[in-house]
């Protein structure tokens, strides 16, 4: 199990634009449990958004993205 503090968002929604020089960007992967690169592949001009956890503590987690 990997416990991370430092890498939680306890805010409703973070939207993050990708970087235009050396990405630093990475999302754990607890499936095949490692560090994702998100902006390795990424297209020019897009941006990472994903909820929070006071926006899933208010949707019990009902809400998803695809």
């Amino acid at each position: 199990c990997v416990h991370c503090p430092q890498h939680s968002d306890i805010g409703l929604v973070t939207v993050i634009p990708t970087a235009s020089g050396g990405a630093g960007l990475h999302i754990y992967d607890w499936k095949h449990c490692c560090w994702w690169d998100v902006e390795s592949d990424a297209p020019v001009g897009v941006a990472v958004v994903f909820c929070g956890e006071s926006l899933a503590a208010l949707t019990a987690s009902t809400r998803t993205v695809s």
